[in-house]
C-alpha cells in the first residue's frame, strides 16, 4: 500500500525500523502491507542538517497522479529526537488523508454475473446500497503513550589530542602535546586536559644555564556556539627546572598554578572527527624565576599565550 523511504543524519534521530513502527502505531491500519493490484504510494522522509538547524521533510506520491504533496518540519539544532516524532506524525497523517480519499474516489468492483444455464430472475436487481459490503479489519489503535519517548538528548563523551605552543610558559618558545575529554551537554561542555611541556633551555653570557619543563592538568568549562567555543581553566601542575652546568646541576620542582581563558574553532570533518584551532591567554598565579646564583635567567611573564591544534573524536 504505501513505499517508505527514510533517511536521517543526526545523532538522537529515529532508525528507519523505529521511525516504521512509530508510523504504524498512529495509524488503524498497516500501510506497509502488501497491496495486490494497485500501485503503491511513494513516502519519501528525509531528517537534515540546514545551518543550525534540523530539517525534516515528508514528499508523499500517488500512482498516476503528477503532483507530489510535500511540507516541511524545523527543529533546533539538539532536536533530532523530538523532530522524528513530528515526522512520524506528520507522515501518518498524510498517509491517512490520501488513504481516506482514494478509497473514497474508487468505482466499487461490479457484481458478478449470474451462470448462463441459470434461469433469468424476475426479480428487480438488488440496490446498491444492499449488496454486502466487504469487512473492514481494524486493528486497535496502540496508545501512543505507551511507547517510551526520548525525554532528552543523549549526553556525549569527546576526547581530543594535539601539539601546543607557547610563550611565556616556559623559556623562549615552547612546545608540548595535550589531550583531554569531555562531556557533551549541548551548549555547555565542561572537561579536563592534561598537557606535557618540553624541556625549554635558559642560558646566560657567562656559561652554563638551565632547562625548565613543565606538566599539568586543567579543568575546563566550555561554551559552544555553531562551531566556535569560549572556555574558562585553572591548572594545577609541577615545574620542574634542572641545571645545565657540571657545576650547577641541581634540580628541583615547585606548584604551578595558573588561570586562563581559551578561544577556537571546531570544523567537523567525517563523523565522529572534527579539526580545531585554540588559542589560550594563561595567567600565573605564582611566579617562578630561573636563576644560577644571583644571576635571573629567565622569570614568568604576568600574562604568557598557547597556540594549539586538536584532533576531536565523538564517542558517544
Amino acid at each position: 500500500m504505501v513505499e517508505l523511504s527514510y533517511s536521517a543524519a543526526g545523532r538522537g534521530c529515529f532508525s528507519e525500523s523505529e521511525f516504521r513502527n512509530a508510523v504504524r502505531q498512529r495509524l488503524a491500519f498497516d500501510p506497509f502491507a502488501p497491496a495486490r493490484g494497485s500501485k503503491p504510494i511513494a513516502v519519501t522522509t528525509r531528517i537534515v542538517r540546514s545551518g543550525r538547524q534540523l530539517r525534516a521533510s515528508i514528499v508523499l506520491t500517488e500512482p498516476d497522479r503528477p503532483s507530489e504533496a510535500a511540507q516541511e518540519i524545523a527543529s533546533g539544532p539538539e532536536g533530532c529526537a523530538t523532530l522524528s516524532v513530528a515526522a512520524a506524525l506528520a507522515t501518518s497523517m498524510s498517509i491517512e488523508r490520501t488513504v481516506a480519499r482514494r478509497g473514497a474516489t474508487e468505482p466499487s468492483p461490479p457484481a458478478a454475473e449470474s451462470p448462463v444455464a441459470e434461469p433469468p430472475s424476475v426479480e428487480p436487481p438488488p440496490q446498491a446500497e444492499s449488496l454486502p459490503q466487504p469487512r473492514r479489519v481494524v486493528r486497535p489503535r496502540m496508545n501512543v503513550r505507551g511507547r517510551p519517548q526520548p525525554s532528552s538528548r543523549p549526553i556525549g563523551v569527546q576526547t581530543h589530542a594535539g601539539p601546543i605552543f607557547g610563550q611565556g610558559i616556559l623559556p623562549g618558545v615552547a612546545a608540548g602535546v595535550s589531550f583531554g575529554g569531555s562531556l557533551d551537554l549541548g551548549l555547555f561542555r565542561p572537561g579536563l586536559e592534561a598537557a606535557g611541556w618540553f624541556p625549554s633551555t635558559a642560558t646566560s653570557p657567562r656559561g652554563g644555564g638551565a632547562t625548565a619543563s613543565l606538566i599539568s592538568l586543567s579543568g575546563l568549562a566550555c561554551a559552544h556556539h555553531g562551531r566556535l567555543f569560549a572556555c574558562g581553566l585553572a591548572t594545577l601542575g609541577e615545574f620542574r627546572v634542572a641545571g645545565t652546568d657540571l657545576l650547577v646541576s641541581r634540580s628541583s620542582s615547585s606548584t604551578y598554578l595558573a588561570v586562563g581563558a581559551r578561544a577556537g574553532i571546531e570544523l567537523p570533518l567525517v563523523a565522529p572527527f572534527s579539526l580545531g584551532l585554540q588559542a589560550t591567554a594563561v595567567v600565573p598565579l605564582v611566579e617562578r624565576t630561573l636563576r644560577i646564583v644571583d644571576e635571573v635567567l629567565w622569570l614568568t611573564p604576568p600574562v604568557g599565550a598557547e597556540l594549539g591544534m586538536f584532533w576531536r573524536v565523538t564517542i558517544l
